[in-house]
């Protein structure tokens, strides 16, 4: 179909070509610049891409701050598309939301009278999807109009949106752009709007009209092109096959320091640290450093040393014997010392198993400060977290080796000469929060977990941030930096183009089903907090649908799109947790309400829920550990 459509395109060559060059912003909807979004008007054909295209923004397409200094286009140029998970945006001063999809009913996308539709234009099914307004917005004419996918994309695919129906807060039909008016009409005399003709005349019309939304019904139309997955993965999957051939089966460390706890009470008995030998692929390898890239690819610069920290619970050492390898990934920009608590040292117990971690590099306590700044000059940098992310995953895996060649054999891992570590049973990972939301991509892209516990997972960043508590401070500096809540608004949705290499959203399609190159899909437990407001749970019913997990029954509830069963059962699994609070069904976390207490991080340091994960880490059966459904009760 993209074939078609590019040839659609190439027969208006002469035509377009007495127009003018392309403008910084696309004219069908005169509210922002870079609106509707994502869309193909910003797209420049590129045959060596996957998609046959490349995002082409200007400097003046993108969002400028308040001290003049705009958005570096040159990253986007690296995307044959936009993202799988992406949100759609567009704004109309004075919308509601009346008559819409909600997230409470999304199965109402199929229903004839919907105002808001996304059609696979290949196949002419839609998407399903719910639609909000941007809540936390503080200025009400600046406030975009969001439709949320409620599964991903498909890749390297082409998309028609059309809205229609659509009313002010007093019921009265909003005005259509004008734009999009004499679209509409064929009577523009705009050239950006001319070189657009002919493609809403053949392309986007049509769909929309076979769907069921007339073309004089409408109040906006647009469409857009999906990455390849080849393209908008394969750097990250190239550097890790490059990384991992540039260390080999034994990567290069060294052991700092071997502590014996007391165990007398149980917990964790031995801690060691060290540094591990690292190729990078960053500028800097500190915090802010930025990738080296030749084209699309990126390039090696110099081999470095991150740190690593390994628990062994009190079990392993009283008892020696080969336990479990648990690889773990650290919340919100915190660190690798995160396993170092006594809740995980529980499960540790109880597997039993080692733990190990390292820092994500990109969104750790160390990057914390190189994220201020660039958030206080405006997101201008905001490249600096996936491609460290990306730096952050091949470490990861490097790690990971390291624990399963030479560190089987080292004195630091053995009682009396007795291993503490054995391979027999497989590297198992376990991510909580933004371990879960950056930790699901990692396990779809690593070669080596077996299967994985994502506790409290969402994806995508685009969906969260706004629903989470944790992003109040980087908010407020939005605020400071752009005046227009629109621009606050679309710059979120603009980070998720360049995030989705480094977060769970990206590579969710594969998690299940394994990477192109032969990397084994994953099977992976979840638990989900109701009323989280940290990672709202929206992210983690997202991930649930696309890895296609069963629900545990007896449920709280149902989850849209989900199958449920009775465990025990095989395969990816959800489990949520109802500890009395419920989510506002607007993106605000403020509207919780007096009184509410995030149940965030309460799933794993539950029992019901810490044996759950340990019995499927053991076994890779999902079972059921609460007394109906897992409640207050």
């Amino acid at each position: 179909m993209i074939a078609l459509l590019m040839a659609c395109q190439h027969g208006t060559d002469t035509a377009l070509a007495e127009l003018a060059p392309r403008g910084d912003c696309n004219p069908v909807m005169d509210s922002h610049c870079l609106l509707p979004f994502p869309s193909s008007f910003y797209l420049s054909e590129d045959p060596a891409t996957g998609t046959g295209y490349r995002i082409d923004f200007a400097e003046g397409s993108l969002p400028v701050n308040v001290d003049g200094a705009g958005i570096d286009p040159a990253p986007y140029a690296r995307k044959d598309g936009f993202p799988v998970m992406g949100s759609l945006v567009a704004l109309f001063p004075g919308a509601s939301i009346e008559g819409v999809i909600g997230h409470q009913d999304l199965g109402a996308y199929l229903d004839d009278d919907v105002k808001t539709v996304i059609v696979n234009a290949d196949t002419g099914e839609r998407v399903p999807h719910w639609v909000e307004l941007e809540a936390r917005a503080e200025q009400d004419d600046r406030r975009v109009l969001l439709l949320r996918p409620a599964v991903p994309f498909d890749h390297a695919t082409r998309y028609v949106v059309g809205l229609r129906g659509l009313v002010d807060g007093g019921g009265a039909p909003i005005d259509t752009p004008t734009g999009f008016a004499d679209l509409q009409a064929g009577s523009s005399d705009d050239d950006d709007l001319l070189r657009q003709q002919d493609h809403y005349d053949s392309v986007i019309f049509p769909v929309l009209d076979d769907a069921g939304f007339a073309r004089d019904e409408l109040q906006l139309a647009w469409d857009f092109v999906t990455a390849s997955a080849e393209h908008e993965l394969g750097p990250a999957v190239w550097l890790r096959d490059d990384a991992l051939e540039r260390t080999g089966d034994a990567p290069s460390y060294r052991i700092e320091s071997v502590e014996d706890r007391d165990c007398s009470e149980g917990g964790w008995g031995r801690e060691i640290l060290g540094e591990l030998t690292v190729p990078s692929y960053l500028e800097d390898h500190g915090p802010g450093g930025r990738m080296v890239f030749d084209g699309d690819q990126p390039v090696y610069v110099e081999d470095v040393e991150v740190g690593f920290d390994i628990l062994i619970p009190c079990t392993l050492l009283e008892e020696p014997r080969a336990g479990w390898l648990v690889q773990y990934g650290h919340g919100l920009l915190n660190h690798q010392g995160e396993i170092d608590t006594s809740w995980l040292a529980d499960t540790a117990e109880e597997l039993p198993g080692i733990v190990f971690a390292l820092d994500w590099t990109g969104m750790s306590a160390t990057d914390s400060g190189a994220i201020t700044l660039m958030m206080i000059d405006g997101g201008s940098d905001f490249g600096q977290i996936p491609e460290r992310l990306m730096q952050a995953w091949a470490e990861f895996a490097i790690g990971a080796r390291m624990m399963q060649g030479p560190m089987l054999q080292d004195d630091a891992l053995a009682v009396d000469g007795t291993p503490v570590l054995s391979m027999s049973n497989g590297l198992v990972f376990y991510g909580l929060s933004q371990g879960a939301v950056i930790g699901g991509g990692y396990t779809a892209y690593s070669p080596d977990v077996k299967r994985a516990v994502l506790m409290v997972p969402g994806a995508p960043f685009s969906l969260l941030l706004t629903r989470a508590s944790g992003f109040d401070v980087f908010l407020d500096m939005m605020k400071v930096m752009y005046e227009d809540w629109a621009d606050i608004s679309v710059l979120i949705h603009l980070f998720e183009v360049l995030w989705a290499t480094g977060e769970t959203g990206g590579w969710s399609p594969f998690l299940q089903t394994g990477l192109w190159d032969g990397t084994p899909g994953k099977e992976v437990l979840m638990q989900i907090a109701i009323g989280d407001g940290s990672v709202s749970e929206l992210g983690g019913h997202l991930v649930a649908r696309t890895v296609e997990a069963t629900l545990v029954e007896p449920a709280n509830r149902s989850i849209w799109g989900l199958e449920s069963a009775a465990t025990p059962f095989t395969g990816s699994g959800v489990m949520e947790f109802d500890y009395g609070e419920v989510a506002p069904v607007e993106a605000d976390h403020n509207a919780y309400g007096e009184g509410w207490s995030d149940p965030h991080n309460n799933p794993p340091r539950s029992e019901p829920g810490r044996q759950q994960i340990v019995h499927f880490l053991q076994t890779g059966e999902v079972e059921h550990f609460c007394d109906g459904p897992c409640d207050p009760e």
